[in-house]
């Protein structure tokens, strides 16, 4: 038959009604075992967070290796990018308020700086797009067959049909602005 325990608080309280005293079966506090229980340092798992080692990265980690350099150059380019596309949303909003707003707004874009600015977005935004390509060769292998077609042929197979839309797009592009 299962009998239903007691509550904690109608255990202390028989315990105090009984007259039991922790310290008279437990021994004095010198016990290892009642210090532990009191100090609750003492029971922590885990080595001591301040004595462990750590070794100090300096700031320019990612200068000392090429591929690190150019991992890091590739995750600089998402910001250059970025930048781009708010100055693109900017000219998109120009455009809808007035002629005259948005021609203003154009002849600020005609400034060195930002015809400056307009090429290192787009030398960023063709790196990060070739190397999107050699990472998807990676991730995605290639199969005709049993046989696995090489990284760098998959590559050469993104670059060359980035480029065939690239024309189709210029020349249409050219022929409706003709």
């Amino acid at each position: 038959m299962w009998i239903r325990p007691r509550r904690s608080s109608a255990l202390k309280s028989t315990l105090r009604k009984t007259g039991f005293n922790r310290s008279c079966c437990h021994g004095d506090n010198d016990d290892p075992l009642d210090q532990a229980q009191e100090d609750r340092r003492m029971s922590a798992v885990g080595p001591d967070p301040a004595k462990l080692y750590h070794r100090k990265t300096p700031a320019t980690w990612w200068l000392t290796n090429r591929s690190y350099f150019l991992f890091m150059l590739r995750e600089l380019s998402s910001v250059f990018i970025a930048l781009f596309l708010v100055v693109y949303l900017c000219q998109l909003y120009q455009l809808s308020k007035a002629p005259d707003a948005y021609n203003a707004f154009t002849q600020k874009l005609n400034s060195p700086g930002w015809i400056f600015f307009h090429l290192v977005a787009l030398l960023f935004a063709l790196y990060h797009s070739f190397t999107w390509f050699q990472s998807s060769a990676v991730v995605l292998p290639l199969r005709i067959g049993e046989r696995l077609i090489s990284r760098p042929i998959v590559t050469a197979l993104h670059v060359g049909a980035w480029a065939v839309v690239s024309v189709i797009v210029l020349i249409l592009f050219l022929a409706l602005k003709s």
